[in-house]
């Protein structure tokens, strides 16, 4: 059977990546075969009509089907026409914006875009020397494993979301405000803990884990968002204590990514040799949209529970001071334009905004420096991935990538 539709030729769609419509044709398959059963079955009229050897049913000389009343036939096949229009139209705005994001992304030195539709590649293209083997970088965009290192130690039993940090870092007992700060306010960014901007400044990008433990906590905890490097540097030292001196990356590994069969193209270290928590992480396109589809699935794979759904649903809950910021991922809530203000030129062009109705509601996603995008909503049954080269214009020059969330999106669904 030939394919009944098709993807934008300059799009690399392959039969192994198991794409959107080979579901679609298996069903179309079952269908032909149930009005080929019903057809048989169906020899009560006198009214009939013979049917030629070459229709997609076959002869009924050939395969005894009978007689049959013509408008029962009619009436048959206009439901499965229906029903294949119904589910062409269904699976249409997954794929048909691929090659307007691809050239969105393209001319905004994007490398990789790649589309999972209900756990299936349904677009994939390459670019400005990107490539499929090609682990990229992802910016801030590593930010968003700090959530699900949490959630696994917090199902581990090893620590609670709104524990203090000083129960582990004990330098940090006898300060006042040091005293307050919870797991959740690192994570959600309302530590109060001074965050150095990290754009251009390459000592506050490296700052280590001692050294984040010393910087000072400038407001009351809970009251302010503030983004920066240095809450998740904590998180990673909170992280080498508990787990005895492992490293936080090897833990996740262990704990998730291996299990699941994602791997890591590389992950930078600070010059303590403990693995930077805030940046570093270099993933392929498919490996990290593999992530994206487990956090899509909430914790299961393949029939197997790696994490409960409650921790996952923790980590997409906002803060008061901040509903647009969960445990280390962004999310499809409003705040204040003076906040948003503040945010932006920090991660280069986030334009999520629920008024727009762009945006799947429930969606959350990882954001990086020079537009490292990893989206996912459940809703939409959607995973995409966007990565570029632009991490380096964007640090070292302070240039904007220029890139938009709602362009690219409109794009998509376009």
């Amino acid at each position: 059977m030939l394919p009944l539709f098709s993807f934008p030729s300059a799009v690399k769609i392959t039969a192994n990546d198991g794409q959107a419509y080979s579901a679609f044709l298996s069903r179309f398959t079952r269908r032909q075969h149930t009005l080929a059963k019903k057809v048989k079955e169906d020899s009560r009229f006198d009214d009939t009509i013979r049917l030629n050897s070459s229709t997609d049913v076959a002869s009924s000389e050939n395969r005894g089907y009978g007689s049959i009343k013509k408008n029962t036939l009619i009436s048959i096949l206009f439901s499965l026409l229906f029903y294949h229009c119904l589910e062409l139209a269904l699976l249409q705005p997954v794929y048909a914006g691929c090659q307007e994001a691809r050239e969105y992304s393209r001319k905004y030195q994007g490398t990789s875009l790649l589309v999972m539709y209900d756990g299936k590649i349904v677009c994939e293209a390459y670019d400005n020397g990107g490539a499929a083997n090609q682990p990229v970088e992802l910016a801030s965009g590593t930010k968003s494993f700090t959530g699900i290192i949490a959630a696994s130690a917090v199902q581990d039993g090893l620590l609670q979301f709104d524990e203090k940090v000083a129960r582990t870092i004990k330098e940090w007992q006898g300060n006042r405000l040091k005293e307050k700060v919870t797991i959740r306010q690192l994570l959600n960014l309302t530590s109060g803990i001074q965050t150095p901007k990290a754009a251009g400044n390459r000592a506050s990008i490296n700052i280590s884990y001692q050294q984040s433990i010393a910087m000072p906590v400038l407001d009351e905890p809970g009251t302010k968002f503030a983004y920066g490097q240095v809450p998740f540097q904590i998180f990673g030292a909170v992280m080498l204590r508990k787990l005895k001196g492992e490293d936080p990356v090897s833990y996740l590994k262990r704990r998730i990514l291996s299990p699941i069969g994602i791997k890591i193209g590389g992950w930078r270290k600070a010059a303590d040799g403990h693995s930077f928590m805030a940046h570093g992480a270099q993933l392929t396109a498919r490996n990290w949209a593999l992530y994206g589809e487990f956090i899509r699935q909430m914790g299961v794979w393949r029939g197997q529970k790696y994490l409960e759904s409650s921790l996952l649903k923790e980590c997409f809950e906002g803060s008061k001071v901040n509903p647009a910021y969960g445990l280390s991922w962004w999310l499809n809530r409003d705040m204040p334009d003076s906040m948003r203000a503040m945010i932006t030129p920090l991660i280069r062009g986030t334009d999520v905004r629920p008024i727009s109705g762009l945006f799947p509601p429930d969606l959350v996603f990882a954001a990086g420096v020079g537009a490292q995008r990893l989206y996912i909503s459940r809703l939409e049954k959607l995973v995409v991935v966007r990565q570029s080269k632009g991490i380096r214009d964007s640090l070292l020059n302070r240039r904007r990538s220029g890139f938009s969330d709602r362009k690219f999106w409109q794009a998509l669904k376009s």
